[in-house]
């Protein structure tokens, strides 16, 4: 990512290194994507899933009902698991190596606002079966991170209730660049500093701006590309029957709104993907 309008800044692309480490059981390489918005191709075996959703997510869009939910009874165990390092098998999912793939981009994209989950995989006692794992450094910190910056992304999405779904958009592109610098550092990048310590590269912008949209109802996707030749990551909603695109991450920098709602094709003027 390069500052809009400036030549020379140093890209962010070193914010996208490798998010694996090693660990127990094979590593999962995840490209860093976009979700597709016909998220109900990717199928996952689970467990039977509550009958209301409002159980186990309180997002009204972009979210995949099992991996939700997984998800969910995974973090339901982190304060009981104290504040050292541990593996912990994600309850009630096993796939082939598609599914587990799709699986870990959903929650590297859409669930884990810390940017510290790590993923591993394992073959199960089913052949061609994986189940997952994942390295939590600090269980109890992680789940007070998560729910800290999942309250506040709904607290502000539900001021937007009442809202059409292109004022919600504006709002939360105003809200998120108002309220956040870029991280010239590089060092931050989660969802959880841009939110909570009001400061990330590209990446924690995107997916903040992802987050709220899901919360708000709105269908979001996070896109990465690249602008002058460096990586960078932004995002497109739908509204109505067609899409529109919405860099957070530039807008916020430049004080403007120019990337704001606009067309796939102005928005290939400056951005490739």
């Amino acid at each position: 990512m390069i500052r809009p309008g400036r030549k020379g800044r140093r890209s962010g692309q070193a914010v996208f290194r490798a998010i694996m480490r090693a660990g127990l059981g094979l590593m999962l390489l995840i490209a860093l994507t976009y979700i597709p918005a016909d998220m109900s191709r990717v199928r996952a075996e689970t467990v039977p899933l509550p009958e209301d959703p409002s159980a186990y997510t309180q997002k009204k869009s972009n979210y995949i009902p099992e991996y939700e939910y997984c998800m969910h009874r995974l973090f339901s165990q982190l304060p009981e698991l104290g504040n050292e390092p541990v593996f912990v098998t994600v309850p009630g999912y096993s796939g082939d190596m598609e599914e587990v793939n799709a699986f870990a981009r959903y929650v590297y994209q859409n669930y884990d606002y810390t940017g510290r989950l790590l993923l591993s995989y394992l073959p199960s006692n089913v052949q061609g079966q994986y189940i997952l794992q994942v390295r939590l450094d600090n269980p109890g910190e992680i789940y007070r991170m998560q729910e800290a910056v999942e309250s506040e992304l709904i607290r502000f999405s539900r001021t937007l209730d009442g809202m059409a779904e292109r004022d919600k958009v504006i709002a939360i592109n105003g809200w998120i660049a108002a309220n956040a610098v870029y991280d010239t550092t590089l060092e931050k990048s989660s969802c959880y500093s841009n939110i909570m310590e009001g400061t990330s590269t590209c990446n924690g912008y995107a997916r903040a701006f992802l987050a709220l949209c899901s919360y708000s109802g709105i269908i979001c996707e996070n896109v990465r590309g690249y602008t002058d030749g460096k990586l960078h990551m932004w995002n497109r909603v739908k509204l109505g029957d067609g899409w529109e695109y919405v860099d957070v991450t530039w807008n916020s920098m430049a004080g403007s709104d120019r990337w704001l709602l606009v067309l796939e094709a102005r928005m290939r003027m400056d951005h490739v993907w």
